[in-house]
């Protein structure tokens, strides 16, 4: 029996309130687009703190895109447990249990001072060229129903089990999502985890269209800001949000 409870998810939960704001599923397809060159990464999270992860991450790759490659310095990363202890100050009075959703990631970036005030959340089609033209100017944070096979990962690539049994959930996850790739005529989507470099291919997965489609929680989300991402480069509260990862590599090894 699966536990529709989500206090049980490991993480993330899931919001039903969809609004997509941004895609258009009855346009041509637009190219692909990976940002692995500006992912930092992830140190392996200990704690339900993907939402925080997920979104430490996403800030990591628009720093390095919009502000310059060196505005993380070599072996330091933003501290998306901070976020996460953000998220339970605002919304769960400070309990330190259980996941939280996707939006309370945002709204701690704000309160946190590490994006500007004025930011906007943004929900983008669920569909595979809605999220390829989001991913030409930003990553994605997104949410899923992890099931076993996303326990051993190919090493080579990366790529999840597709194969999974709808009955053996393992909980709500949230991830980063990095880019769209074509391999053998399928498309998958690339996506960032927090479980530390030694998991999938230096941290990355790859998802195919279906089973995204079939073990998302949400739509996935992204951030737009008045005035454009350059902006960031007024911002250096997220500067109090570096923490040092030793022995981690700045960049991910291709």
């Amino acid at each position: 029996m699966i536990n529709q409870d989500p206090l049980a998810w490991n993480g993330c939960r899931r919001n039903d309130k969809r609004k997509t704001r941004l895609g258009h599923p009855d346009t041509p397809d637009v190219p692909l687009k990976t940002w692995i060159k500006t992912c930092v990464p992830t140190f392996s999270q200990t704690t339900d703190d993907c939402v925080g992860m997920g979104w430490s991450n996403w800030l990591e790759n628009m720093l390095r895109e919009y502000v310059g490659m060196d505005a993380i310095p070599d072996g330091f990363q933003i501290n998306g447990n901070a976020i996460w202890f953000k998220i339970k100050q605002m919304f769960y009075n400070g309990v330190l249990s259980g996941g939280a959703y996707v939006e309370e990631g945002f709204e701690a970036l704000k309160e946190l001072g590490w994006i500007p005030k004025d930011s906007m959340l943004v929900n983008v089609g669920i569909d595979w060229v809605s999220q390829g033209e989001a991913l030409l100017e930003t990553p994605l944070v997104v949410a899923h129903m992890v099931y076993p096979g996303w326990f051993t990962p190919n090493k080579e690539n990366g790529c999840l089990d597709h194969v999974y049994d709808e009955n053996r959930r393992e909980g709500g996850h949230c991830t980063c999502r990095i880019g769209r790739v074509k391999q053998n005529e399928k498309n998958f989507f690339l996506g960032q985890n927090s479980w530390g470099e030694d998991w999938g291919w230096n941290g990355c997965f790859l998802m195919d269209e279906i089973m995204d489609l079939g073990t998302s929680l949400d739509s996935p989300y992204t951030v737009t800001i008045p005035g454009g991402f350059q902006r960031l480069r007024d911002i250096e509260g997220w500067k109090a949000g570096l923490i040092s990862t030793p022995g981690a590599t700045q960049q991910i090894r291709m």
